[in-house]
């Protein structure tokens, strides 16, 4: 690793930099070491996602219109295992005799 130091830094912009490091966390350093790695270190090639665009254009026209969304499907899978998650705890607290208290609403 090299060394750099630099002088002679417009005393705003100093301000500017450091509040900024601060805002993020970080040191004026390591937000300037990223600065130099991000502007001059080697580029990272982007990946190609045509291939992907067009599988998942593929996949889509191969729904129907009215096939939920990712989304939705998440949701009700995320749903339905915590509904058998409840009903499993519930057939436990029975089988054990821990069988949760109701209210009794008073009349």
């Amino acid at each position: 690793m090299k060394t750099l130091t630099i002088r002679q830094v417009d005393e705003e912009a100093h301000e500017g930099l450091r509040v900024h490091a601060a805002k993020a966390g970080k040191s004026v350093e390591e937000v300037m070491r990223e600065v130099i790695a991000e502007r001059f270190g080697p580029k990272k090639e982007k990946p190609d996602l045509r291939p992907l665009h067009a599988l998942r254009a593929k996949i889509k026209k191969s729904l129907p219109p009215d096939a939920p969304s990712a989304m939705e499907m998440v949701r009700q899978f995320r749903d339905d295992e915590i509904a058998a998650s409840d009903a499993k705890r519930a057939r436990i607290d029975t089988d054990l005799g821990r069988k949760k208290k109701t209210k009794k609403t008073a009349k």
